[in-house]
């Protein structure tokens, strides 16, 4: 899901592109959300810091507590650190 994320990211590649990401992640999983949100982090600019700080924590709460949100699943599976 990551790598899709940050290969559908590069594809658009303008900061006009941001709102239509944001809605996009309105109605989709966590986990699709986080997977975006750490795409944009890898292919972001200084620029993309306002967007991504308007992403609601809870929206990236794979990131922020792993294991909590990913239950009995396992999280190196899921890490874009391992």
């Amino acid at each position: 899901v990551r790598e899709a994320a940050v290969n559908a990211l590069a594809k658009l590649g303008s900061r006009e592109d941001l709102p239509l990401v944001k809605e996009l992640l309105k109605d989709v999983d966590m986990y699709v959300q986080a997977a975006v949100f750490d795409a944009l982090v890898e292919l972001g600019s200084e620029e993309d810091l306002d967007f991504l700080a308007e992403l609601s924590v809870e929206k990236c709460a794979v990131m922020k507590e792993p294991m909590k949100a990913l239950g009995e699943l396992d999280w190196k599976l899921y890490s874009p650190y391992s």
